[in-house]
Order: C-alpha cells, then structure tokens, then sequence
C-alpha cells in the first residue's frame, strides 16, 4: 500500500510537469483568477470569458495611450479631444476591479463595448472624419463583442457599429465638416500605426482566449488524471478492507472452533477421571491428565495470542530488554513445547557460539519461540522432527526453528506474517492465522529480523536475528 501511495505521488507529479503552462500565461491566469472569482462563475465558459475580459481590459488601454502618445509627441497634437479619449480609455482600467466587486462581467461587458465604441467614432470624428487613421478599429467592436459576450455580444456590437457608420455617414453626406486635426503628411503613417495596433490587439485576445483554453483543458486533464489516482486507491483501499473483514469473519469462526476442541478435550477427561478414578490404573491416569496438560496447554496459547493482538492494536509490544539467561529460557520453552507434542515427536535444542547470557527482552524472545515451535509440532508428522538451533554471531542471537513438516508454496511466503492469513495447503489444521503475524510484530518490537526457507513437502525454516550485545549498553 505504501509502495503504491509512493508511485501514484510520483505520476502525479509527473503529470503536473507535464501540463506545467508557460511563465508568462502562468502570471497571467494568476491576475484574472485573483479578479474572478471560481465560485461566482461556476461554469467554464463564463470563466474564461470573465478572465479574458480581465486581461484585455488591463492591456488595451495601454495600445489607446500609446496611439495618444505618438499623436502628441510626434505628430504634435495637442487638443481637448485627445486629453478627453485618454481618460475615457483609463476608465477602462476599472471594469477588472468592478467584476472583483461583484459585478457580473457581462453587465460591465455591455457597458464597457458601449464605451468602447463612442471613444472610437468620437476619435473618428474628431481626427479627420473617414480619412481618420481609427478607421481599422471598428472592425475591433464585433471581435470584442464576440469574445465577451459570445453570439448575442456579436449581434449587439454589430447594432452598434451600423450604427456608428451610419450616424458618420450622414453626417458625411449632409455636408458636415470633420475636424482636420492630423495633417496630411502623418495621416499615412498613423493609419499604418494604428491598423498595425488594431491587429495586435485582436490577436492578442484571441490568442488569450485561447491560451486559457488550453491551459483550462490541461488542467481539467490533470484533475482527471488525479481524480482515477484517487479512485484507484480508493478501490485497493477498499478492496484490502473487505479482505480485512473477510479474514476476520473466517477467524472468529474458526477462533470459536479453535477454543471449543480443547475445551471439549478438557470437559471429556476430567469427567473420565472423576467417574472411574477408582477404575483406571496409575499410568491411564496419567495418559488422561497429560491430555488435559495439553489441550490446557493449547487453550493458554490460544488466548495469549488473542491478548496480544488486543495489545498490539491499542499500544504496540514494548520492547523491556535486559540481561536474561538465553539458555535456560529456550531451554524451558523446548521443555513447555515438549508437553503439547505427540509422544512421537523429536524435538532438538542446539546452541552455538556463547548464548548462556544475552541482553534480549525474555517476553518477547518467549512470545517469538512459543509461537513458532508450536507451528511447527502442528504441522509436522505425528512422527517428525523439529529443531531449535540459538547460535550468537557478534552482537547478534539467530534462532533457528526447522521442521519436517509440510511446508509452505512459494507463491504464499510474501503473505504468511499477514494477521488472519492461512495457508491454504494448512486449512485442515486447526489454526488462527495469528501466531506468525505475532511473531513478526515482536521481532520488529525487538528492532530485528525474521525471515523463512520452505519447500512443500519439505519442511521449513524459520530464521530470527535479534540485536543482543553481551553486557547492556
């Protein structure tokens, strides 16, 4: 899970660098998110429209003054109408802040084509009629209208261009004198100059528009991208919880199996013993007492492992080491596990290398060695044999468990210290599925290693280094 959580972090963000925008587009889709507001313009299209209504009203001022500069300091026009069309293009400067405030942008955008169209046929008239150099920007008046409003802002800007055109032509045609402000000889370069801006200014917003298009699309293609990320880990998280269940639901029917044959064992010998004591003989006694020892002994395991999976659910294995006699424990548990054998099993301690003494945790190294010589007594042949080797490498004890037994398919070791989890060539023998998921959680506590050789038929081999230096650090 962790590894998978690793990889789609890593696609994720290789997907970001993938779709990563360029600088300039970046900044500014930044300055038109800040002026439009997600929430207010919850669709796309109106999104867009909104922000590039933004940027062109930042930047089409700018090409209006600077038409006005080249007019005053080149062609040395100097008029109140020049200085009245420089401010009602700053004007323009306000609509950005207007939508921030609330103000749908369509509303402003009909008030602001408006706007934009009396500055050019004022500019018209005022500079030189229909030889004046504003001429290319009424073509402008439908690509805006278009561009903020859509089809109805075409219409309407179109409605108002005629009517532009037609109110100059009558005047035109009825004899009126436009104000020759330009003279002659800058007219060819300022309609050169000015049809050049109108051109700019058109391709810039389309080209913005369509940027922020594209940047629209690629982020929506991000967010989809994210979006099967997360459903995917959604589903494997779901998917390892069902499991989870699953596993759960087969312990406890098969916990309930497991705690009702000892007890069975247990009730069935005691009343043997309390009716026909006078009846058995000394060594049938025993025979039925070591029974009982044993399914006690089964039941006391039983529920140790149930308490410790409580334990470690709520506040982990503590880890209390100190110096304890190895030797005499492992020699003790071999003993304990001797009980619960079939009197035809062998089971073997070895030691090698100084293991008299050890800075180990006793509970732990009790709780490791319980649990994987019971395993493997259950799951070896009434007649089979299991090994405890201790041998201590520098500040290191390995403990060795080995069997004869049946062994483990290779395509389930990656799963065998899972909790609940059985292997399936096992089912038939009684079992939890916790006393390998217990042992791992105690090497662990015990900042060790654990790890298993199995071949099916074979037997197999389970090996536990932990840390123990010879004096206490």
């Amino acid at each position: 899970m962790i590894n998978s959580d690793k990889d789609a972090g890593k696609e994720d963000r290789l997907n970001r660098q993938r779709y990563q925008p360029p600088g300039a587009l970046r900044v500014l889709d930044r300055l038109a998110t800040w002026f439009v507001d997600s929430r207010t313009y919850p669709d796309p299209d109106d999104r867009l429209r909104a922000k590039v209504f933004v940027i062109a009203h930042f930047l089409s001022p700018n090409i209006a003054l600077l038409i006005a500069a080249l007019l005053f300091f080149v062609a040395d026009v100097a008029t109140s109408p020049l200085y009245l069309l420089v401010l009602g293009f700053v004007l323009f400067f306000t609509y950005p802040f207007l939508v921030k405030w609330g103000i749908p942008y369509r509303r402003a955008s009909v008030v602001s084509i408006v706007q934009f169209s009396l500055l050019v046929y004022s500019a018209l008239y005022y500079f030189n009629g229909f030889t004046s150099f504003v001429i290319p920007w009424i073509a402008v008046i439908p690509v805006v209208g278009m561009l903020f409003l859509g089809l109805r802002g075409a219409l309407l800007t179109s409605v108002l261009a005629a009517f532009g055109i037609l109110t100059m032509l009558l005047l035109h045609f009825g004899g009126h004198a436009f104000p020759q402000t330009i003279t002659a000889e800058w007219q060819p370069l300022a309609f050169i100059i000015s049809a050049t801006l109108s051109v700019i200014f058109v391709s810039g917003i389309v080209l913005c528009h369509l940027s922020l298009y594209w940047l629209a699309q690629r982020r929506l293609q991000s967010e989809l991208v994210r979006h099967r990320q997360t459903a995917a880990r959604f589903r494997a998280a779901r998917d390892a919880a069902n499991e989870a269940n699953l596993a759960k639901s087969r312990f406890l029917a098969t916990a309930s199996h497991e705690f009702r044959t000892p007890l069975t064992t247990i009730q069935a010998g005691v009343d043997l013993l309390q009716r026909y004591r006078d009846k058995l003989d000394a060594q049938q006694s025993a025979e039925y007492l070591q029974d009982v020892m044993r399914q006690v002994k089964l039941l006391t395991q039983l529920l140790d492992n149930l308490l410790l999976v409580g334990e470690e659910d709520a506040t982990d294995i503590q880890f209390r080491p100190e110096t304890i006699k190895l030797a005499d424990v492992c020699q003790d548990m071999v003993r304990q596990m001797r009980l619960g054998a079939e009197s035809s099993q062998r089971l073997d301690i070895h030691f090698q290398g100084e293991c008299k003494t050890a800075y180990l945790d006793e509970a732990i190294v009790r709780r490791i060695l319980s649990n994987l010589l019971s395993n493997a007594i259950k799951y070896s042949p009434p007649d089979g044999a299991v090994s405890l080797s201790v041998k201590r490498e520098d500040d290191a004890i390995l403990f060795e468990v080995a069997d004869n037994g049946e062994g483990i398919a290779e395509s389930e070791l990656a799963r065998i210290f899972e909790r609940y989890y059985r292997v399936s060539e096992t089912a038939r023998v009684g079992g939890t599925g916790l006393g390998l998921s217990i042992v791992k959680a105690a090497v662990d506590a015990h900042h060790g290693a654990i790890r298993v050789e199995s071949s099916v038929g074979v037997g197999s081999r389970f090996i536990v280094s932990l840390p123990a230096p010879l004096t206490a650090a």
